[in-house]
């Protein structure tokens, strides 16, 4: 079977029961227009709190409030793709205003040498690739010799 196969879009929403709602690219756009939403309400809830001088809500009262505030909206229970493409966290929705979702997702997907050595696996001898035998497709392409009965890769248990 191939590593990095492509099933598309339909490989998740066919399993929606095993897998939960998973986002796709298509649900980037509204959850982009959501984070913009919503950091405008934050930028208000901020401006209002330090323009008024009879309040008395320390700024860490506040901060854990917009984080409440968010925590209440991902546990919603009306789940959808868009929403499932925010970020977990208020902290990380904090990042993602700034940076955008796409680039918070591949900073939270970067692990530090202490993590990939006590964790990793090294899948430098394949990558992705078209196959040179005809009709064979896409698939993962050796970059080195493998011997016959080693492993090609590791594969977490499905």
């Amino acid at each position: 079977s191939e590593l990095f196969v492509d099933y598309g879009s339909n490989w998740f929403l066919s399993r929606e029961p095993d897998m939960g709602i998973v986002p796709l690219i298509s649900s980037y756009p509204e959850a982009s227009k959501f984070m913009k939403s919503l950091q405008r309400l934050v930028e208000k809830i901020s401006t209002i709190s330090q323009g008024d001088s009879d309040n008395d809500v320390p700024g860490s009262s506040l901060e854990g409030a917009m984080s409440d505030l968010f925590d209440i909206i991902k546990k919603s229970p009306y789940k959808s793709r868009p929403l499932m493409a925010i970020p977990k966290s208020f902290s990380v929705a904090k990042r993602a205003f700034e940076v955008g979702i796409q680039q918070t997702e591949l900073e939270q997907s970067i692990r530090s040498l202490d993590y990939l050595e006590n964790h990793g696996r090294c899948l430098d001898n394949i990558r992705p690739g078209k196959s040179s035998i005809p009709h064979a497709g896409r698939g993962s392409i050796a970059t080195r010799f493998i011997q016959k009965d080693s492993y090609v890769s590791i594969a977490p248990l499905m």
